[in-house]
């Protein structure tokens, strides 16, 4: 079975910490994703969303770990999944990364 967890740590690795704005507080956005037969996103939906640069990054993020997504079939029928993906935000992480990547904050 798939387990998402692994996917956590690639997801916070894969945001651009620097293109965002300064994170004072912790902030979510959780996104709902249906897949097609090849894992690819078939539609988004946004459950929970503060602020439009993290949603834009959220999606971003989305499209590049794609590859990670299960893709389920029982006895040859492609069977619908819908996956949902939490991206936090945090004014630490942005810290860890930036520096990092060798910026500083």
């Amino acid at each position: 079975m798939w387990d998402g967890r692994n996917l956590i740590s690639a997801i916070d690795s894969l945001i651009n910490w620097s293109a965002l704005p300064p994170i004072k507080k912790d902030m979510k956005v959780v996104l709902w994703v249906e897949t097609d037969e090849q894992g690819r996103p078939d539609s988004i939906h946004f459950e929970q969303s503060e602020s439009e640069p993290f949603n834009r990054e959220a999606v971003r993020v989305l499209s590049l770990v794609t590859h990670h997504l299960p893709v389920i079939y029982k006895r040859g029928q492609f069977l619908p999944k819908t996956l949902v993906l939490f991206f936090v935000f945090t004014p630490e992480k942005q810290r860890r990364f930036q520096n990092v990547a060798g910026l500083k904050m």
